[in-house]
């Protein structure tokens, strides 16, 4: 085998191998060896068949296709070996229909993709401006109200309703047929939670009452809908903080105690909200920069199919399937991958950044014993669930890496106060 031409555009490499007559044979021999013990021919026992009698009784696309397998993985070590300036991507694609035939010559024509490489010079040349972040008594704040907000009441009003008051409703995507099933919700009015301007419509309407609110978008064609039945509007009343409101609810804590498990959860937050702050402040800046759209095909697919993953459970949230969503909206599969693929070209930017990092200061790699500890610790936290040991192990070797890694951004980037 030998390599006639190999020219490389865009993250992928255009690679033609040129295989003799005898190489062509072997592989067909082996592909025959090893397809032969598996099918049965009258009058002999399986596999001791003479192998002109047996080739008459093997399937043709089977044994090409196991060729091919054969000369691309070949070519595959061939480019790892001689053009290792590259990290390539399997699976290549074919780059011609023809197929190897016995006795003749074949030229395999690949299309290879590879790695974009990411120069991490420019790391530390870029300053990243910071919004000032929440101070603590923000987050002591938010922990207390969401605790209050948890335990609210809710108490039925009879006037019309006002901004802050809620209403309570059944609603159906299904305008159209009677005495169909309807999802009950919670809405606080003055936030159009339902569609721009529905609170308008609630607003007027009385116990008991149906109606159905449309809301056509200027940049659209279509009219979104939604069947609503008004159950009655109420007005939430927060509990007040003290140690008889910390012992209905089963809190086992003074009022001291627990202010001071606040004080310290806040501190816990505000740690992790001010390292993705840096995080998400330096990818913006260096994504105006080098952000890599034309990403090679096998990258975005898979980035495409997470974020699918993501919008479906997303959906899910909303008591929606994929098709149900594509239905109501009128919208085509691959109008929702346009919708998402900016989304997935910004997950994989993130990731060959991180991959670079990596392989470029493999100090940052886990230590095996610092993977099995924290794998246990996961385990032990979730004992009284079935999980699969390999997939968590493989989960916090992910999470690790991605953590030094982006430590490691965060100590190279010069990060500067914006007011």
């Amino acid at each position: 085998m030998k390599i006639q031409h190999f020219e490389v555009e865009n993250y992928q490499a255009k690679a033609d191998f040129i295989f003799d007559e005898n190489e062509i044979n072997q592989f067909y021999n082996k592909a025959y060896q090893d397809i032969l013990p598996q099918i049965q021919i009258p009058g002999f026992r399986k596999g001791k068949a003479p192998l002109d009698i047996a080739k008459k009784y093997v399937n043709d696309e089977v044994v090409i296709k196991d060729v091919l397998e054969a000369m691309i993985s070949k070519s595959l070590y061939f480019l790892a070996q001689e053009k290792d300036e590259y990290e390539f991507i399997s699976p290549p694609k074919l780059n011609s229909e023809d197929i190897p035939l016995e006795n003749d010559p074949y030229t395999l024509k690949l299309i290879v993709e590879f790695f974009p490489e990411i120069d991490l010079s420019k790391v530390d040349q870029i300053e990243v401006a910071l919004k000032p972040p929440k101070d603590k008594k923000e987050f002591e704040q938010e922990i207390i109200q969401s605790l209050l907000e948890t335990n609210a009441t809710f108490l039925d009003i009879e006037s019309e309703p006002t901004e802050g008051n809620y209403a309570l409703i059944e609603y159906s995507y299904d305008t159209n047929q009677e005495n169909q099933k309807m999802q009950p919700t919670l809405i606080e009015i003055g936030k159009n939670q339902l569609m721009p301007n529905s609170d308008e419509v609630i607003k007027k309407m009385k116990q008991g009452q149906e109606e159905v609110i449309t809301y056509s978008p200027e940049d659209k064609e279509e009219t979104y809908a939604m069947k609503v039945r008004l159950l009655g509007f109420k007005e939430k009343k927060l509990p007040e903080l003290n140690e008889e409101f910390l012992k209905t609810i089963n809190i086992d804590k003074t009022y001291d105690e627990y202010l001071a498990e606040v004080s310290m959860k806040a501190e816990h937050l505000k740690k992790e909200e001010d390292e993705n702050a840096k995080w998400d402040a330096f990818f913006e800046t260096w994504f105006k920069d080098h952000l890599i759209e034309n990403l090679p095909e096998n990258i975005l697919q898979h980035y495409l199919e997470q974020a699918i993953e993501i919008f479906e459970d997303d959906l899910k949230k909303s008591k929606l399937t994929l098709d149900e969503f594509l239905a109501k909206t009128d919208k085509t599969m691959d109008e929702v991958k346009d919708h998402l693929k900016p989304r997935a070209v910004v997950r994989a930017n993130i990731d060959l950044l991180i991959r670079a990092i990596l392989k470029n200061n493999p100090e940052l790699n886990p230590k095996e014993e610092t993977i099995n500890e924290e794998t246990q610790q996961y385990l032990g936290k979730y004992k009284d669930v079935t999980l699969d040991k390999d997939k968590v192990r493989n989960v916090v070797e992910m999470m690790l890496r991605r953590k030094n890694a982006l430590n490691w951004l965060m100590e190279k980037v010069n990060f500067i106060s914006k007011e």
